[in-house]
């Protein structure tokens, strides 16, 4: 208590605040020649102890000619090497997607022109030891068999969209099928997003709009021996337009995530995701996720990952609060969220941002999630120049706590000689118990904090 001095009621999200505990920083990632407009970790991907991120900004052979870099986890990550198509030329964007899937690399260059303007290549790379070697030139991976996606073929109109499946035989990939949505039209730019796993994929149409105009759906094609067939067609049960359901999309066994980054529940554009599970005998919308933080303009939902039952949701527009960035919002800063299912029940377990996050670092513009291995892109981060970017990895079988600290203090106004109630609450959001964790209020002197609370683990 603060007896004396003018009272004045606010609510605050940790300012005047500070907590410590003895969790370790995820490691922050750079490539070794990222420069002004690289924008690494705008893709990025992790299988096991191996990670790759794209700079489809790289300058090396000119102007958005791209590169990959790619590391490896010996405690800590060390960069393995730095990967550029043989033929990179301005405008190929080499590094704009990756995938990654054992010892298998798969790297996608939408500008690159061998069979026309933009016509589009992936590049194979496969790794020995420590060496990463260019296995072939066709084009999302899953061991043997590969998924690209067209959204600019014209099968069924202009912009309507086509994917690509190709099969390893030995050490050459050939065409299996090429696959297009039964009820494809015009600007449905079906491929905008691909999935893949075992004989399961899943393949975005974002311009579909049975819901409204670029409400977006997702198809899922089945493959039985080498025969692909379409199994079902998914959108949001709550579906509207501009709702870009399918901006991204991931699979893992019989369960897929969707991102539909400018769904407005909670203001426009605040986002969601949706998860879909295969029940044997179709598939049905299991859950629909939105931070528990949900703001308007957050585009929630624009990257998703899948693990089993833990899915990685970004959202590289939210302006993160001074408990976690400290002093003052920080502006498109970003953040990353994961969530865990149990039975049929997924809930938050933490909401994941950079500890030197600041405003525009696009902070979860791309994430990936491999176990218990989390890596973030923020490919706004000026770790080695403007918008050279930087990636983030976090190890959830480490998972630190994630505390917010909120404060209130009354009466308001305060009397001079009277009593100021100031009461802060810590609350531990998980995944982990807090421990060791130190709160210091800066407020004023003879004041006493009169109780604590928690939620979750311990304060």
């Amino acid at each position: 208590m603060d007896r004396g001095g003018r009272g004045r009621r606010r609510r605050v999200r940790g300012r005047g605040l500070r907590f410590q505990q003895g969790a370790a920083p995820a490691p922050k990632l750079t490539g070794s020649l990222l420069g002004d407009g690289h924008e690494f970790g705008a893709s990025i991907a992790v299988s096991a102890n191996k990670m790759a991120a794209g700079a489809a900004g790289d300058d090396g052979a000119g102007a958005d000619a791209g590169a990959v870099y790619v590391f490896a986890s010996s405690s800590p990550w060390a960069e393995q090497g730095r990967l550029t198509a043989p033929d990179a030329e301005a405008g190929d964007k080499f590094g704009a997607s990756v995938s990654i899937d054992g010892n298998t690399l798969a790297v996608g260059a939408p500008g690159d022109d061998d069979l026309g303007f933009e016509s589009g290549a992936v590049w194979l790379y496969t790794v020995t030891g420590s060496l990463w070697s260019m296995e072939d030139k066709p084009p999302a991976s899953d061991g043997e068999t590969l998924l690209v996606g067209a959204f600019g073929q014209d099968p069924s109109g202009t912009l309507s969209g086509a994917a690509y499946v190709f099969v390893r035989t030995g050490s050459n990939w050939n065409q299996q099928a090429k696959l297009e949505p039964a009820d494809g039209t015009a600007i449905d730019m079906f491929g905008s997003t691909v999935a893949i796993d075992g004989d399961t994929a899943a393949i975005a149409s974002l311009g579909d709009s049975d819901g409204g105009g670029m409400s977006g759906s997702v198809y899922v094609s089945k493959r039985a021996g080498t025969l692909w067939t379409q199994e079902a067609k998914l959108t949001a049960s709550d579906a509207a337009a501009s709702d870009l359901f399918g901006l991204s999309i991931a699979i893992s066994s019989d369960t897929i995530a969707v991102g539909a980054a400018s769904n407005d529940d909670t203001g426009s554009a605040s986002g969601s995701a949706y998860v879909f599970k295969w029940t044997g005998a179709s598939w049905s919308e299991e859950a629909k996720l939105v931070a528990a933080d949900a703001s308007p303009a957050d585009q929630f939902g624009s990257s998703v990952s899948i693990t089993g039952d833990t899915i990685v949701v970004g959202a590289y527009t939210t302006d993160d609060t001074v408990e976690q960035v400290g002093e003052g919002a920080q502006g498109d800063s970003g953040s990353g969220y994961v969530f865990r299912r149990s039975g049929t029940t997924w809930t938050q377990q933490s909401k994941l941002t950079a500890v030197d996050a600041s405003a525009g670092d696009f902070f979860g513009k791309a994430v990936a999630v491999d176990v218990n291995i989390v890596a973030i892109g923020a490919k706004g981060a000026d770790a080695a120049g403007d918008d050279s970017g930087a990636a983030y990895n976090y190890n959830l079988a480490n998972a630190s706590a994630d505390i917010v600290v909120t404060g209130d203090v009354s009466p308001d106004p305060g009397a001079v000689g009277g009593v100021l109630i100031y009461m802060f609450t810590a609350t531990n959001n998980g995944p982990a118990d807090a421990a060791g964790v130190l709160l210091v209020a800066d407020i004023s002197n003879g004041a006493t904090i009169t109780s604590a609370s928690s939620t979750q683990g311990a304060c």
